[in-house]
């Protein structure tokens, strides 16, 4: 049992034993170091049950543990989408609910509101994800035998528009842009995959190898900044090379907050004919693109720069339906085919 301090929040937080930790919710050494004091006492009288896994851990104290841990460990974007999934599940189950009497029920408690207050099924369905994820870490502490979403299915009506274009949309998508700085960013976005935070953090030189045709960038993992040098396209340096280039700035430089360049894609994908589409889904369409060119799982996550190889499969995934749907175009009227043979 030991207390310590995240270097980058300031707050003090006391580790019981690997993969539980607690958020002590102060930065003031002297408060933490009473807290901790007491929990310690408390912990060793064996009066800390919660913490110990007894199969009867309850839905709001699995929360607080886990949103401790995963506040840690995850992404912020991770961590946000699975604490509204654990909102909800408190909202629609109730604090004191055991982890094991979890399932459809509660489930189809929350569609049923849900519905009734207009959120789309594909909302709905995000939560259920998130939610069943969650709940695979309740398992892995052994709170549970196994996941009481498990059996959980999402709901229908669910289904969107793909979120990537395909080779012939994304050119046609590029021609129709009007503003030179907001096509370059589109190109630069869609043929090298970034997030949003990684092309807009570019820096000239630094992140710029024209002679080895790499591209520096600076990755967040689990918490923990990575650097990667990813391949240059031939149309990203094309980008660059119409740019007035300025040593120790930022390359893409005309727009401070990253949520107005959000703005400006988004419009521009609308006046092109592609609402349904954002920003991030030019980063999905690189990992379309390469999966309907046969690339393999692992070759699309090194370039999109993925944690896991698992990850790039929601793009082969997605080109399949997308083939799927495609195919339905091809119409051949109707065809005498003969009787079937007794």
């Amino acid at each position: 049992m030991r207390l310590y301090q995240r270097p980058d929040t300031g707050f003090w937080f006391v580790e019981f034993e690997r993969g539980k930790r607690r958020s002590l919710k102060t930065k003031d050494k002297a408060k933490a170091r009473t807290i901790f004091n007491t929990l310690k006492t408390e912990y060793l009288n064996g009066r800390l049950l919660q913490l110990t896994p007894t199969g009867k851990s309850t839905l709001g104290k699995f929360r607080a543990d886990y949103l401790a841990w995963a506040e840690e460990t995850q992404n912020k974007h991770t961590f946000r989408a699975n604490r509204k999934a654990l909102d909800k599940l408190e909202h629609y189950a109730g604090q004191s609910t055991p982890l094991g009497r979890l399932g459809q029920r509660v489930i189809d408690d929350m569609i049923a509101d849900l519905m009734r207050k207009g959120r789309k099924p594909s909302t709905i369905n995000h939560y259920i994800r998130h939610a069943k994820s969650v709940l695979n870490k309740a398992v892995e502490w052994k709170l549970v035998a196994s996941n009481p979403l498990g059996r959980v299915k999402q709901i229908s009506g669910g289904e969107s528009e793909p979120g990537f274009m395909d080779s012939a949309q994304a050119k046609d998508y590029i021609s129709k842009i009007t503003d030179p700085e907001i096509r370059r960013m589109a190109v630069a976005y869609i043929t090298s995959g970034m997030r949003r935070v990684e092309l807009l953090n570019l820096v000239y030189p630094r992140d710029v190898d024209f002679d080895a045709g790499q591209i520096r960038v600076e990755r967040q993992k689990k918490r923990r900044k990575v650097v990667q040098w990813i391949p240059m396209h031939p149309m990203f340096r094309a980008v660059l090379m119409s740019m007035d280039l300025v040593d120790g700035r930022r390359i893409f430089n005309r727009w401070e907050h990253p949520d107005t360049i959000t703005h400006k894609i988004k419009q521009s994908l609308r006046d092109a004919g592609y609402g349904h589409l954002h920003l991030h889904s030019l980063r999905h369409t690189l990992g379309a693109i390469l999966a309907m060119d046969g690339q393999s799982e692992r070759t699309i996550a090194d370039m999109l720069g993925h944690a896991q190889t698992s990850t790039a499969s929601i793009y082969t995934h997605a080109t399949h339906d997308h083939l799927a749907k495609a195919l339905k175009a091809v119409n051949l009227g109707l065809v005498d085919l003969g009787n079937k043979k007794a």
